[in-house]
């Protein structure tokens, strides 16, 4: 298994590459872990965050290559912090992959709706 660095509680990075900076939000700390082992694996740095909190703070300063989110945050609704994100410069053209167990019809077009590139 990969070794992950956790700086603090919900925050993980894993290496430096070359290959490309990904942002991962999500709750669950299992799926981040995963995120970070599998991603770090093939090559990538890995910054992962459990809320869109978190992220704000990071996307303040850093511009990952991609952005990984889920849905569900507890502190706010994935799609509309898509939205956030798309209202901002230099975020409006950010690549997202919404990574959810939400895979209703409805829920993937409002995620693709909101500015998501992928669900």
């Amino acid at each position: 298994m990969a070794y992950l660095r956790r700086p603090r509680q919900g925050c993980y990075t894993r290496g430096v590459s070359e290959k490309g900076l990904l942002l991962c939000v999500d709750d669950d700390h299992s799926v981040l872990s995963l995120l970070g082992d599998l991603l770090g694996d093939a090559g990538y740095t890995v910054k992962a965050v459990a809320s869109a909190f978190q992220a704000r703070g990071f996307l303040s300063k850093n511009r990952p290559d991609l952005v990984i989110l889920d849905r569900a945050l507890p502190d706010a609704e994935g799609a509309q912090f898509m939205k956030e994100m798309r209202a901002q410069p230099g975020l409006d053209a950010l690549p997202v992959l919404f990574l959810t167990a939400r895979g209703s019809p409805a829920d993937k077009a409002e995620g693709l709706h909101s500015g998501g590139d992928d669900y």
